[in-house]
């Protein structure tokens, strides 16, 4: 589960400059072979410093029928351009 949403976060934000800063996550249920999992993220909050962009996530599991399996927060990082 971590590394899905870990590929989900740096697929999203590499290309665009963005660095994973902080990923916690709490297991909610066990995945099982054979499950499909899908990562989703959904933005909370945003904040802008001097020096870069900050943005915390909710990140959440689930597996094929829908259930949540692991649940969480990340916070990334878009550094200013220099």
């Amino acid at each position: 589960n971590f590394g899905v949403i870990s590929k989900m976060l740096t697929d999203w934000l590499y290309p665009m400059g963005g660095v994973k800063r902080r990923l916690e996550t709490r297991w909610k249920a066990p995945v099982k072979p054979g499950d499909t999992i899908t990562p989703t993220a959904v933005l909370t909050a945003r904040k802008v410093t001097g020096k870069s962009r900050f943005a915390t996530l909710d990140v959440a599991v689930r597996n094929q029928r829908g259930e949540l399996v692991a649940a969480g927060e990340a916070l990334v990082e878009f550094p200013h351009q220099l």
